[in-house]
């Protein structure tokens, strides 16, 4: 089902991205506006800040399209990130399968991103979709924010 799952996300990248910068706010897009100047807005810029709701609301609508059951969870937590207390994360499920599309938002400083090797770890050679169970997002996330 993971392989499945990111085929079908991959298929649709330009339209969940294109749905998420319809949906969010002026200069909350997602991607990170250095790496947009170098790579464009593809995978290699995207780090999901500040919309997981509008990632989540988007490959929704791919899994409702498909008939691929799905729910989507709000996670209430409290956390002050670049001057403004963020009190909410959303994600999908299918399954028991995590599928979210802004994790990276959780391991990177848009801020400070220019040419530090581990911001090019995590964003050259890591999916921007994490598709797999709690136990499998721990692993990814030790195994990205580690040498």
């Amino acid at each position: 089902m993971t392989t499945t799952l990111f085929k079908l996300l991959d298929q649709h990248f330009r339209q969940i991205f294109l749905g998420i910068r319809y949906l969010s706010p002026i200069g909350r897009n997602g991607f990170i506006p250095k790496l947009v100047n170098k790579y464009g807005e593809s995978k290699y810029s995207f780090s999901g800040h500040f919309c997981c709701g509008e990632s989540s609301f988007m490959v929704k609508q791919i899994l409702d399209k498909y008939h691929i059951p799905n729910k989507v969870y709000l996670s209430n937590h409290s956390q002050y990130i670049q001057g403004e207390y963020v009190t909410d994360h959303c994600f999908i499920m299918v399954d028991e399968l995590i599928l979210d599309l802004s994790y990276r938002q959780f391991v990177i400083n848009p801020y400070g991103i220019d040419d530090n090797p581990y911001y090019q770890k995590i964003l050259l050679e890591t999916s921007p979709f994490f598709i797999g169970d709690r136990e499998a997002l721990s692993r990814h996330l030790i195994e990205i924010t580690h040498d």
